[in-house]
């Protein structure tokens, strides 16, 4: 049976006495549905629109590249249509009623439109040296800049989506109101009637509202407990809701695929360069040839640094699709940590900063992890940040301590330190330049059932404790979608 006949059974029930209010409540209801329908169109075409705007400026970093690398026609007129795209999307979500919203973002895309012209030319002039140190210093922390601004839309739509839930639920407490005094004027029939149209309407749609709200916190499953199978316009709304969750979900895996593929093509021309960079620099000799020796080995450090970062994309990219498995196995706490050490000073000796390893007596002398896991994705990304950032003469110390049933690993330095905001956003991927490390080092340590804690202050250094249990098992890998 539909709404609405339910409500005109009602009416008939208590005659003319209910018509006035059953009206107005009827009324808030149909409001209501249309403003969820809707919430749930924009959010969907809000959030393609977001996911082409990132796909069109990764298009556009690729072709300014290619452009310059080629000085081939070709990749300029890909150049071109790929920025077009992204202006077409921020317009697509200007139109959607999100203009206030998207004006960093268009303001970002109007630069890299001047920054292509800026190129075209220099490369149409055979200024092929120039052209790359501009792409380099402008063109691609431009595009950077842009890709920033994506994340900070999409979270502010998915706010403005919340605050339309909110009104929409205003709206039912409205409806239920109006139709309880009603009620209540009515007689006790009128009043049963009234409490039950407003549980058969009120309570789909407040976990409807729930739902959305997850959906905005990144979950992209729908919830089981929804009124699917209802015949009415709520099921039809709950079955549209999961529809369109179901399209966000495959969305976001194909996001994801998409940065595992594109990082998997990248690593064998990063290698071929790094490659070749060597070879040059070893055939280079003589005292001729110490300004292009120089020039290669930063050559050779770009492409590692570049290696890095596709390494880690590579990694995140496998965490978010589920596919990491943990090769649990003892290790040898003590030679570990030895291990780790030595590992570093080197690094630590040419930056002029002393290394410390401290392993407490009563620290169980196995643990139970992933060697591999716990040393490239969490320590190394953890000893080297403290490298990063503590200046000449600073000390960085790793120490090893027993707590309970668990091992606290601290990796504490005497660097700069961070601010509370910094704090705040400190596992956040590219938040103000930090990259992936720290967020695929959490998700290394949650994975093993760890906890990892961050204390600092400015000017004072920075204590990271990695809490980890001294036999870890198989934890869910976490997700790291709420960082995109």
């Amino acid at each position: 049976m539909s709404l609405r006949r339910r409500f005109l059974l009602s009416l008939l029930a208590v005659l003319g006495l209910m018509a006035g209010p059953a009206l107005f409540a009827a009324s808030r209801v149909l409001a209501l549905r249309d403003i969820v329908l809707e919430l749930r169109g924009e959010a969907a075409q809000s959030a393609l629109a977001v996911g082409r705007l990132e796909a069109a400026l990764v298009q556009v970093d690729r072709q300014q590249r290619a452009y310059v690398a080629t000085a081939d026609p070709d990749f300029a007129a890909r150049m071109r249509a790929a920025t077009n795209r992204a202006a077409g999307e921020a317009s697509a979500l200007r139109d959607a009623g999100h203009g206030e919203l998207v004006d960093v973002a268009a303001v970002r895309i109007s630069r890299i439109v001047e920054v292509n012209r800026r190129i075209e030319e220099l490369v149409t002039q055979g200024e092929l040296e120039v052209a790359t140190d501009y792409l380099l210093d402008q063109a691609l922390p431009e595009i950077d800049r842009a890709r920033a601004a994506v994340p900070a839309l999409a979270a502010a739509i998915d706010a403005k989506t919340g605050e339309r839930a909110a009104v929409a639920k205003r709206s039912a407490i409205v409806a239920g109101t109006a139709t309880t005094a009603a009620v209540f004027i009515a007689a006790l029939l009128a009043a049963a009637l009234a409490i039950a149209a407003a549980r058969v309407l009120t309570q789909p749609v407040e976990r409807l509202r729930l739902a959305m709200a997850r959906v905005a916190d990144g979950s992209l499953e729908a919830p089981v407990h929804l009124p699917y199978d209802r015949v009415d316009e709520v099921g039809e709304l709950a079955r549209s809701f999961r529809t369109m969750t179901q399209r966000l979900a495959e969305l976001d895996r194909l996001r994801a695929e998409f940065v595992g593929s594109t990082s998997h093509d990248l690593k064998t021309p990063i290698s071929i360069i790094a490659g070749y960079a060597e070879l040059i620099h070893d055939e280079l000799r003589g005292p001729s040839h110490a300004r292009h020796r120089e020039l290669l080995r930063s050559l050779s450090e770009q492409a590692q640094t570049l290696q890095r970062r596709v390494d880690q994309l590579l990694e995140i990219s496998r965490m978010e699709a589920g596919r990491v498995q943990l090769g649990l196995e003892e290790i040898n706490v003590r030679y570990f940590a030895t291990e780790l050490l030595h590992a570093f000073e080197p690094t630590a000796r040419a930056r002029e900063l002393r290394l410390e390893l401290h392993v407490h007596d009563a620290v169980p002398p196995f643990l139970v992890a992933d060697p591999d896991v716990l040393r490239t994705d969490v320590l190394n990304n953890l000893i080297d940040n403290a490298l990063r950032f503590t200046p000449a003469g600073g000390v960085i110390r790793i120490a090893i301590l027993p707590d309970a049933d668990r091992v606290n690993i601290e990796v504490d330095d005497t660097g700069r330190g961070m601010t509370q905001e910094q704090l705040d956003h400190l596992f956040d991927r590219y938040y103000q330049g930090a990259g992936l490390g720290l967020a695929i080092a959490k998700a290394g340590v949650e994975a093993h059932g760890g906890r990892i804690h961050v204390i600092s202050r400015p000017g004072r250094g920075t204590r990271v404790r990695v809490s980890l249990p001294v036999r870890a098992t198989h934890a869910p890998v976490p997700t790291l979608l709420a960082a995109v």
